[in-house]
């Protein structure tokens, strides 16, 4: 399939568009009717809402949503396009395809999934040989040989080649390697795997099929991220992947509720605590369009993230995500003392927890960070607290949770009413002219704005490893060394925890102006600011005695062959 009719299979639920046609009645876990492709009295006509087909017992019509529309109402694959793409909000003429390389792009998507399925098996059948990596699963982390299989968990070794000849063998191109984000090409043209000495956890869609692969390593290494996620592909599209949703969506309707949390291992303690209803994001934050995933399935969402700065502020998006879509998640509290999931069943067989509504635990952390019986502490507080409301449509749970904050404050509603109009008029005002900075004026900060790309993969998160930004960054290294007091320097080779905080408030603030924007547009804004940093010390190494003349005109002259990039 193209991405076109996977975006759309993806953002619609077959129950939803047969039920305009058929009168579908529940019947175990599937929707029965008659059959509306011939005469029947007793319904032999199946629809599975888990695996998005119909089936006909009678006359054998089959499909998913696609097919049904064509058939249905006599029309061709592109006019069953245009009626699908208007149900799932798609607006097809932002895809660019030409009809008749249709078949040729889904030959190739089908290729990387097969790929993809051949790479799961290569790294399962490694994981028997790494000792390693099983002390790691069965040991460290307790995890039992059933849930180590029902993952598909494997392990990548510590070789460059070994991958590349095994998929070689097993018929797939230079091509079809590199887009499955498995193999990276080198300068002098050689392939290599991109996983080396890491853990691996396939990713699969909503429907199973594995789009893309996570690495963990299993010991911590200098300046090496925790998890590799790799790139978007022609499968894989992180804001719209939620890992483990294939083995969520069979478990919702026995616990009646999906559990996000943060990461791939507390996915995988949720299962085996029996409560296989857990999703997390793969890298990314919590998106609109995952909610719209998790919204097809159950209205009740609960959120599970780390109780810290970082955690609060990924609650903050993802509720504000989910009211957009008019879905109002809860909280999980987990018991004092434990970190998140994963923690928590190292040390528990049975899953304890409180649910609270998510405002109100937002209102909770805010009260602790600000002292609201002072002027500047209230209108902090406050602000923060429209900002998270700005997102409600619902006026009547507008209207509620302004009460709560008035009685919080003890300010009178209708005042506080005022006031947060007041606020969307300015919000609305300033969002058509905020500069790209407008969060960070001063210098000091915009310096943490620029540390903060060197810090916690974010230049890996954000998919900017770009040959262009990782040319700058060469030539940026090179003039920060004669600079070792500046603030850069230290969070980037001596981070402190003061800097630490701070350089986590400018990533989320940064990560949040990148959320809509495109991989093409993060790029220019991020090459340049470098290009700013890079002339304002240039301009004191141009003028500085501790340096050798050979070195600054070696340094210049990379500068120079920047400029012609």
């Amino acid at each position: 399939m193209s991405k076109l009719t996977d975006d759309i299979l993806s953002n619609i639920d077959i129950v939803d568009i047969i039920s305009k046609y058929v009168n579908l009645k529940k019947s175990g876990s599937n929707y029965s009717g008659l059959c509306p492709f011939h005469n029947e009295k007793t319904p032999s006509f199946m629809v599975s809402e888990e695996k998005q087909i119909y089936k006909c017992f009678g006359c054998g019509a089959g499909g998913n949503a696609i097919n049904f529309i064509m058939e249905i109402e006599k029309i061709d694959f592109w006019d069953g396009i245009k009626i699908l793409s208007k149900d799932a909000g798609i607006d097809i003429s932002s895809y660019q395809h030409k009809k008749e390389d249709f078949d040729k792009k889904a030959h190739f998507r089908e290729r990387i999934k097969k790929l993809n399925s051949y790479a799961t098996k290569y790294f399962q059948t490694q994981i028997n040989d790494a000792n390693t990596a099983q002390k790691y699963l069965m040991e460290d982390r307790k995890l039992d040989q059933d849930l180590i299989n029902s993952f598909q968990i494997g392990y990548a070794p510590n070789n460059f080649f070994d991958i590349v000849q095994y998929l070689k063998d097993k018929g797939f191109s230079k091509e079809e390697m590199l887009e499955s984000g498995l193999i990276r090409e080198g300068n002098s043209g050689d392939l290599y795997s991109f996983f080396r000495d890491r853990i691996m956890f396939p990713i699969k869609d909503h429907i199973g099929n594995i789009v893309a692969f996570a690495g963990r390593y299993i010991q911590e290494k200098e300046n090496s991220p925790k998890y590799l996620n790799i790139s978007s592909t022609v499968l894989y599209d992180k804001s719209k992947i939620l890992y483990g949703i294939d083995l969520a969506k069979k478990n919702i309707k026995t616990f009646g509720e999906i559990i996000v949390v943060e990461g791939y291992m507390d996915v995988i303690a949720l299962h085996k605590l029996g409560k296989g209803v857990g999703v997390a994001t793969c890298g990314t934050a919590l998106t609109v369009e995952h909610i719209k995933l998790l919204k097809r399935h159950t209205d009740n969402i609960i959120f599970c993230f780390d109780d810290d700065q970082a955690g609060i502020s990924a609650t903050i998006r993802g509720l504000k995500n989910a009211w957009i879509q008019g879905v109002y998640p809860k909280i999980m509290i987990l018991p004092e003392g434990y970190k998140d999931i994963d923690d928590f069943v190292k040390n528990s067989k049975k899953l304890e927890y409180q649910q609270v509504d998510g405002f109100e635990h937002i209102c909770k952390h805010l009260k602790k960070q600000y002292d609201i019986q002072s002027p500047v502490g209230r209108k902090n507080f406050i602000n923060d607290i429209f900002d998270l409301l700005e997102a409600l449509e619902d006026y009547s749970i507008l209207s509620f949770y302004l009460e709560k904050v008035s009685s919080y404050l003890s300010i009178n509603y209708d005042i506080l009413f005022r006031q947060f109009k007041s606020f969307l008029k300015s919000s609305k005002k300033n969002s058509t002219n905020k500069k790209n900075n407008n969060d960070f004026d001063n210098e000091e900060d915009k310096k943490y704005l620029l540390a903060s790309i060197f810090y916690n993969s974010f230049l890996e998160r954000n998919e900017l490893n770009t040959n262009q930004i990782k040319n700058h960054i060469k030539v940026f290294d090179d003039i920060l060394e004669y600079f070792p007091e500046s603030i850069i320097y230290k969070v980037k080779y001596n981070i402190s925890e003061e800097h630490k905080q701070k350089i986590l408030e400018h990533q989320l603030w940064r990560e949040k102006q990148f959320e809509q924007l495109t991989n093409e547009k993060k790029e220019r804004i991020l090459l340049d600011f470098l290009k700013r940093q890079i002339q304002e010390l240039s301009k004191f190494l141009y003028k500085s005695n501790k340096i050798q003349q050979s070195k600054k005109t070696e340094i210049f002259e990379n500068i120079k062959n920047l400029v012609k990039q």
